[in-house]
């Protein structure tokens, strides 16, 4: 029995696997758009990343719920959910005019 907890409480105690989100920025014509992004958790945690000038980027984030935003403008969508596996998220910017 003493085998048994030790194992149910390492499980609970294992970090969660991140997952990768990758893809690119376009703009509503759908030409690349080079830009800052970030990620923004339910805590209020931020992870950013800056697209190419092909407007590629690629972000390794922890599974949970997070805002995105830009600094060129509003982005849909506007929040994702991330998982322990990989998923591409075509990201599109409203621009300021």
């Amino acid at each position: 029995m003493k085998s048994f907890v030790v194992c149910v409480l390492l499980l609970a105690a294992a970090p969660a696997i991140a997952g990768t989100v990758y893809g690119q920025v376009v703009t509503a014509t759908g030409q690349p758009r080079p830009t800052n992004i970030s990620f923004v958790d339910d805590s209020g945690n931020i992870v950013s990343v800056t697209a190419d000038a092909k407007g590629h980027y690629e972000v390794t984030l922890q599974p949970g719920h997070y805002r995105v935003e830009s600094d060129a403008g509003s982005v849909s969508p506007a929040s994702l959910d991330v998982f322990h596996e990989p998923r591409t998220l075509k990201l599109v910017i409203a621009e300021a005019k």
